[in-house]
Order: structure tokens, then C-alpha cells, then sequence
């Protein structure tokens, strides 16, 4: 789906963009996302539209930083994945891993819950370091911060929790356009866990989504596809991730 590809690099370009002293580079062919932060979460190459020369350039990028990511998604340019990927390849990258893309039916969803929205700066600093403390608790206690920083300041993406008992059980991230929610960094606390929350919380947003006329998309790994297919979402393409490969590197510093 190429809108929501487009939801994607939005948000991605949200958060990205939200870390200290990153900056937004707009190319004929592609554009980027470059911070401080040596990690992808702000470097990275979207909106890509490959061809040899391209693709060289972005090597020249990749090999100036730590981390650098290359998205390849519906709606870039080749339109086929394949000859992207050859592209990407030929020059010195190397696919690191794919995220499978999926579309809410459109069918009016069952079941509903209360999501409460994070208005505050405080309310958006704690959901924010409850994602960042889910998603990268094998990380330093330095790049969850910066993690979290960029999440509170990312002001167009909204943040919802379910508590208990005042406590977070339950979060996630909503990236709207006008015609598609994109749903973001669903996580349950790990003792709440196949309890039903994120089926409960699928089942709100695409309600939600469904009285607004929007389509929900998202991304996620192929071994959570069949679970949000069991929510009624369908697959709908690919967006492949790409890495500098470690020989294009070698041969590049030597």
C-alpha cells in the first residue's frame, strides 16, 4: 500500500527528526534523516527513488555513520521490488531484515475499550518511556532517553494507554492522515500478556478508524502477521530494510 508506505516515512521522519540536532536532506533521489544519535532511529534514507548512481550516493552516506538505514517500500521508485533490491545490493547494501506491511478490511470491528490519550508534557514523557523501556530494554539507559525525547516531542503522533489502577498496562502510538491511521508500537507489559489488551486495543483503533472513515495500516514482523490477520487485517506489500553490507565497508575504509 503506498499510502501506507507514505504514513510510514511520515512518522519515521517524526520521530527521527525529534532527536537532537537531526536535519531533514532532500535529494532528487531519496531523502534522509541525519542526527546525532548512532542509531537508525535518526539515519535513515525514505522516499528512495533508485538507480545505480543513487544508490552510490547513499553508500557515500551510510559509510560516514555508525547506523544507517535504507527503506524500500510500496511506491518507490523502481515499482518493482525485486529490481530495487538488485539495485540496493549491486551498490553495497544488504537487506537486514523486511517488515510485512498490512491494511485494516474495513469491516466494523467488535468489541471496544477506553484508550486514554496523553494530552500533557508529563502524561506524553511517561508513555513514551514506557514504549522506549518495551522495545529497547537491552539498550543503554542513554539511547532509551533519546528514545523517549524523540516520542514526547514527535507532536503529531498521539499516544494512548490502557491503566489499571493508575499504572500503565498497555500503550501505543497513532500516526493520522487524512484518510489512514497508522498504528505504531502496540506493547503490553509482559505479565498482562495474552490477556486480550491488544486484541481489546486492535479492535478500538479500527473502530475508531472505521467511524472516521480512515484505513489502519501498520508494519510489523512477519511472525505478527498472522495474529493481525486474526484481528482482520490483510497483507498488502513489503518494506525491505537495508544495512551498509560489512565487505562494502571493509572495501570502502581500505
Amino acid at each position: 500500500s503506498v499510502a501506507g508506505a507514505e504514513n510510514l516515512f511520515r512518522t519515521y521522519f517524526s520521530l527521527g527528526l525529534a532527536t537532537p540536532g537531526a536535519k531533514h536532506v532532500q535529494e532528487p533521489g531519496y531523502e534522509l534523516c541525519l542526527g546525532n544519535v548512532d542509531h537508525p532511529v535518526c539515519n535513515f534514507a525514505g522516499r528512495v527513488r533508485l538507480d545505480p548512481w543513487v544508490a552510490n550516493q547513499l553508500v557515500e552516506i551510510a559509510i560516514e555513520r555508525r547506523a544507517f538505514n535504507v527503506y524500500s517500500a510500496p511506491g518507490n521508485s523502481p515499482d518493482s521490488r525485486e529490481l530495487r533490491d538488485e539495485i540496493l545490493v549491486r551498490a553495497g547494501f544488504q537487506r537486514s531484515y523486511c517488515l510485512q506491511q498490512m491494511l485494516w478490511d474495513s469491516k466494523q470491528a467488535q468489541g471496544r475499550i477506553d484508550l486514554q490519550l496523553a494530552e500533557t508534557a508529563s502524561e506524553r514523557r511517561e508513555v513514551a518511556n514506557f514504549m522506549s523501556n518495551q522495545f529497547f530494554s537491552r539498550h543503554s539507559i542513554i539511547f532509551r532517553r533519546s528514545v523517549a525525547d524523540a516520542t514526547v516531542h514527535a507532536s503529531r503522533l498521539d499516544l494512548y494507554t490502557i491503566r489499571q489502577r493508575g499504572d500503565i498496562v498497555a500503550a501505543l502510538m497513532i500516526a493520522e492522515d487524512a484518510n489512514v491511521s497508522g498504528l505504531f508500537n502496540l506493547c503490553v507489559k509482559p505479565h498482562e500478556q495474552s490477556r486480550g489488551w491488544g486484541t481489546a486495543i486492535v479492535a478500538e483503533v479500527c473502530g475508531r478508524a472505521y467511524d472516521n472513515g480512515r484505513v489502519v495500516c501498520l508494519q510489523c514482523d512477519e511472525t505478527l502477521a498472522p495474529w493481525y490477520e486474526r484481528q482482520g487485517f490483510v497483507r498488502s506489500g513489503w518494506v525491505d530494510v537495508y544495512g551498509l553490507s560489512d565487505e562494502r565497508r571493509i572495501a570502502i575504509i581500505n
